[in-house]
């Protein structure tokens, strides 16, 4: 028998620096006998320096041969690097469309309500939550309350402008005074969309004063929706305090969404509502770099703390690393971050390039007048900050960032293409040098550690960085804009606004309403309450309907994974396994069953078990070695470990024979009961000997209890045993191996209490819940189990391990198992509850419980009447009816269609045949015919009673439904309809008579600007008396809204497309058009 043995030889040495010699020595130190491979312990008479080295080298790169390795034999880093590149040009093409889409959404877009006359401005922007469905499509109206009045009623609307989930949108806001200081905000909509697009999260709305650059915070936090929080769609917000603003939670939400969405490089690139000159293609470059450094610094000390020669340990606590571990982070840090964090700085540093016009308005700063005009490009110009608060307070100069030029950005391109070309080209050669096996390891533990450090690490560090800053600055930040954009608080930016003009069709035409809300003011009617309870109930409905959907999605992914786990946990090839073992030892000539002697035992295990688990030779014919007989007959099965026999016998003479048959027995020996062993030890041939347990060798002939043995009892039954011997039964072991939902239920158990458990599918959870448990438990007690019994196989080899624990271990947990397989299953009725038809099956069981139960208990009156009277009559002749659980089974096994009748005639000829002829009757003819009768009658009540009932939770109307919506939102996509014609001038309907009072508003401002200009100088008065001495006006609109005549001026007023209007209905408003001719 031979051994394999691993021989290291190692030279110790301990040495010190000798400085006056200049030179190391070893005089006065010894090594210790506890030096090991990892540390040289050293034992000195004398104090010196000693050192240690922590440089640990990159792994190398042979140049001389890399170049010449096939890489078609290790193609796994290079195809994952072609992955990466194409992944990288996707999603750069998406990030372009999403830069694009970025200009409007960053956009100052001028309410769609704002009229020319109103020169008092105000920046409003609004913050929508992060919350699951907090976008809304609804139209948004507000009103702005001042200490100098407030703002008439508002709809916040604009170009390109949604209300998305985490969106920031920002609008010009005109009006025409001074509201003073702000004072409170009421925001409402008019829950105008179906479903979750009418609700709406809000988080808070900015309010800055462009001539004072004063903000004013308004805070919400809360739903705008009619099912969810309390309901309202309309709030009145007051203006935020100070101390409301450095509230902790609400600078730490504003911190983490800021780092988030902006200083976070991955997740930016897919939410990046804060304005920024840092594009999301580049982000999506620097993450590429960042991605191919990481791989290239983790090639370069990949597995090198093998070549670390002494490993010095730091403990802190329970965190202990070494010197190694340091080292190979602080070069990994200084490979990776720098030329990263200088890419990113000088993508954010460029100064984007500056359009024609927005030259030509920047150097004509200063030079228009305060109020802000439209030009003809659609752009507000001259509302600056700087020039707009200049008026009003004296503040210092705001530093301006430091950015570079433009042309910069293609030296930032340079450079991330040669960082990320660098990086990728070496990664390939480590790759090639290593070979497959560890190019796939490296690839593994690469992306395991950098997923971590993205999905978790990062995260948990920007809100630890966002905890630290909202407890230490407590300052309200503006997460609208970056601090890296020189140009984000001038508003005359062309690329920056959004203002359109309706064209007007006449020649040089401007469309425009005029009114003074002075007099009158436009009303929007918020929704009725009656609507709002439809929706809040229609809401609710499909709320619970998609509740509903989740819940059967989550539940049959539950069940989908419980069957995967029971049915992987069943090797589909046992039956085989068993019927080959069977085949083997059991259905043989001379089968199991038949042994009824000593003779026909030993027969059975001379020709049947042991040349069953001993193979004499393989199919040639050819002789099997020692190991090779531990295969099987079947040349398949290898048995792990020796077979064993046991024997349980009783102690002889253990019954006392009667009188009458003294003399004729030779003796009487019990029934074998566990308390009724043979526990004595003998002699072979059990012969017995007071000293017999010092004489034997081994534990043959020595009694030894089950738990002894390892294994358990095992249950069987003897049946007609007919000679006097004191053995009981013969045990043969044998191993083989073949080569081949409760936090919520808590929860409402603490609610409901005792009524918990008066519905039955509440019981039917907490049965799975606890047979989970039990499973649980078991699997975690089957692998210890296993373990341990390996172990000791490993370790007696040539001993009979008993496996029997660990198959019985298994048995219950494969049972138990298949018990929370087969309830969960059955939930899937209660899921299932919403369709009338499905639920009707158990309102019929519940329907006729009221007759089942008594029903049921006659039944079993009748059932065990049988049952006796088969037990006292055929209990001698038949073992089927031997004892009162045999003979029920025997009977309840009629019932379905299973008998054997002839035997019941063998044991008695009369009472047999009358037996089963009185069974069959009374239970075929009357027991099944009248359970029958009581579920076809609850069966037909329950129908009809259902069918008169409203089917609030139909599941398939709500789907169909649902897809009709879906189907006629694609049809208008496809053909137009329903979209907003962006190039159709926009209408705000008043009646003639308003038009005409706002006519004689417009020319008496007009005439009073022309007369001060001409009568300079004079008083108030004589301009006045002037006006009214020239006024003359005449004006007609005839039936058909032919052009009417003015005088002194000549202003049209027509109907224009004659088309009805928006809200009313009917075409007989006019609208005001200015003539510039």
């Amino acid at each position: 028998m031979s051994s394999n043995y691993s021989l290291q030889i190692l030279f110790f040495g301990c040495r010190y620096w000798d400085e006056p010699e200049d030179k190391w020595k070893g005089d006065g130190c010894k090594v210790s006998e506890y030096s090991t491979s990892q540390a040289t312990i050293c034992l000195c008479t004398h104090l010196t320096s000693f050192g240690a080295e922590l440089f640990t080298p990159t792994n190398m790169i042979d140049f001389r041969t890399v170049f010449s390795k096939n890489i078609g034999e290790n193609p796994y880093v290079l195809c994952t690097i072609v992955v990466l590149v194409v992944i990288y040009l996707g999603m750069a093409i998406l990030a372009r469309r999403a830069d694009l889409k970025d200009v409007v959404k960053w956009s100052v877009t001028a309410l769609s309500d704002n009229r020319l006359i109103d020169s008092y401005h105000y920046e409003v922007t609004v913050y929508t939550g992060l919350r699951k469905g907090a976008g809304t499509k609804s139209n948004v109206f507000f009103i702005l309350h001042g200490d100098n009045g407030k703002s008439r009623t508002r709809r916040l609307a604009g170009k390109g402008k949604e209300f998305s989930r985490g969106s920031v949108n920002q609008f010009l806001m005109s009006e025409m005074r001074d509201l003073g200081g702000l004072t409170s905000l009421q925001i409402w909509h008019d829950n105008g969309e179906q479903g979750m697009d009418g609700s709406w999260y809000l988080n808070r709305v900015q309010v800055r004063d462009l001539q004072t650059n004063e903000r004013s915070y308004f805070i919400c936090d809360d739903w705008l929706a009619v099912n969810l929080g309390d309901g309202q769609i309309k709030r009145t917000l007051p203006v935020a305090t100070e101390k409301e603003m450095v509230q902790f939670d609400q600078l730490f939400l504003s911190t983490v969404k800021k780092d988030f969405s902006d200083g976070h490089l991955w997740f930016s690139v897919f939410s990046r509502p804060t304005r920024s000159n840092f594009t999301r293609v580049q982000r999506v470059t620097c993450c590429l770099s960042l991605l191919f450094c990481t791989m290239v610094s983790n090639a370069m000390w990949y597995e090198t703390e093998k070549n670390v020669k002494t490993v010095h340990a730091i403990t802190i606590g329970s965190l202990t690393f070494t010197w190694h571990q340091l080292y190979v982070s602080i070069m990994s840090t200084l490979v990776i971050f720098p030329v990263n964090i200088g890419l990113v700085t000088l993508f954010r540093k460029i100064r984007p390039k500056e359009s024609a016009l927005y030259d030509e308005l920047d150097s004509s700063k200063g030079k228009n007048s305060s109020a802000p005009t439209l030009d003809g490009h659609g752009s507000v110009s001259n509302i600056d900050i700087e020039s707009a608060t200049s008026d009003h307070a004296e503040e210092a100069p705001a530093k301006k960032p430091f950015l570079f030029p433009p042309w910069m950005v293609y030296v930032a391109w340079c450079v991330a293409f040669l960082v990320t070309f660098t990086s990728a080209f070496f990664s390939v050669l480590y790759s090639l040098e290593w070979g497959p096996k560890k190019s796939v390891d490296w690839l593994t533990s690469m992306f395991l550690s950098f997923s971590l450090s993205l999905l978790v690490v990062d995260p948990i560090k920007v809100l630890a960085i966002a905890a630290v800053l909202s407890c230490v600055l407590k300052k309200p930040g503006d997460d609208s804009i970056d601090s890296s954009d020189a140009k984000a608080k001038t508003l005359d930016q062309d690329d920056e606004w959004i203002y359109e003009i309706p064209p007007d069709d006449s020649d040089n035409g401007m469309v425009f309403c005029l009114f003074n809300t002075e007099y009158e003011e436009e009303k929007v009617n918020e929704p009725d309450p009656e609507k709002l309870a439809r929706a809040r109930e229609l809401l609710a409905t499909e709320a619970k309907m998609s509740d509903l959907l989740r819940e059967i999605a989550r539940y049959f992914l539950l069940v989908l994974v419980l069957m995967f786990i029971a049915y992987n946990n069943r090797d589909p090839n046992a039956y085989y396994v068993m019927k080959t073992f069977q085949d083997t030892f059991v259905n043989v000539e001379l089968s199991l069953e038949q042994v009824r002697t000593p003779d026909d035992f030993w027969t059975w295990a001379n020709n049947t078990l042991i040349p069953g688990i001993y193979t004499g030779s393989w199919y040639n014919d050819k002789p099997t070695t020692i190991r090779e007989q531990k295969f099987l007959s079947d040349k398949l099965s290898f048995r792990v470990g020796p077979a064993r026999l046991r024997q349980l016998r009783v102690p002889p003479n253990s019954c006392k024979v009667v009188e009458a048959m003294l003399g004729i027995a030779e003796g009487c020996n019990a029934e074998y009961q566990q308390n009724n062993e043979e526990q004595r030890t003998f002699l072979p041939g059990w012969k017995y000997h007071p000293n017999a347990s010092y004489l034997t060798e081994g534990n043959y002939w020595r009694y030894q209890t089950a738990s002894e043995l390892g294994s358990f009892s095992y249950l069987g039954r003897l049946y007609r045993y007919r000679y006097v011997g004191a053995c009981r039964s013969v045990l043969t072991n044998c191993l083989m191996y073949v080569y081949a939902m409760s936090l919520q239920e808590t929860k409402k158990l603490k609610q409901q209490r005792c009524s918990y458990f008066s519905d039955p599918w509440n019981v039917l959870e907490l049965f799975i819940i606890v047979a989970s448990l039990i499973g649980i438990t078991l699997y975690i007690v089957k692998a210890v189990y296993t373990s341990s019994t390996l172990s000791a196989l490993k370790e007696e080899g040539d001993k009979f391990v008993s496996f029997q624990g660990v198959s019985r271990i298994y048995g219950a947990y494969s049972f138990v198992l298949s018990l929370v397989v087969f309830l969960s299953t059955l939930k899937f009725m209660k899921i299932l509850r919403f369709n009338k038809k499905i639920s009707m099956l158990s309102a019929t069981v519940r329907h006729s419980s009221a007759m089942m139960v008594p029903f049921a208990v006659q039944f079993m009156l009748v059932f065990f009447a049988f049952v006796h009277f088969a037990l006292i009559v055929f209990g001698e002749g038949s073992l089927k009816y031997n004892d009162i659980i045999s003979a029920a089974e025997t009977i309840f096994s009629m019932t379905i269609g299973k008998f054997d009748h002839q035997e019941l005639t063998d044991i008695h000829m009369v009472l047999g045949p009358v037996f089963f002829i009185t069974f069959m009757l009374t239970v075929f003819l009357v027991i099944i015919n009248i359970s029958f009768t009581i579920i076809n009658d609850s069966f037909v009540e329950v129908r009809s009673d259902i069918s008169k009932q409203p089917n609030d939770y139909e599941i398939v109307d709500f789907m169909a439904n649902r897809v009709k919506k879906s189907l006629k939102a694609v049809a208008g996509m496809v053909t137009g309809d329903g979209q907003e014609n962006s190039n159709d001038p926009v209408y705000i309907e008043y009646t003639t008579e308003c038009i005409i009072d706002r006519v004689d508003m417009l020319y008496r401002r007009a005439s009073r600007l022309y007369v001060r200009d001409m009568l300079d100088g004079q008083a108030e008065s004589i301009v006045d008396e002037y006006i009214r001495s020239t006024w003359r006006r005449r004006l007609s609109i005839d039936d058909d809204f032919d052009t009417p005549h003015w005088d002194p001026e000549t202003v049209s007023v027509s109907s224009f497309h004659h088309q009805p209007g928006p809200t009313t209905g009917k075409s007989d408003e006019g609208y005001v058009y200015v003539d510039h001719s």
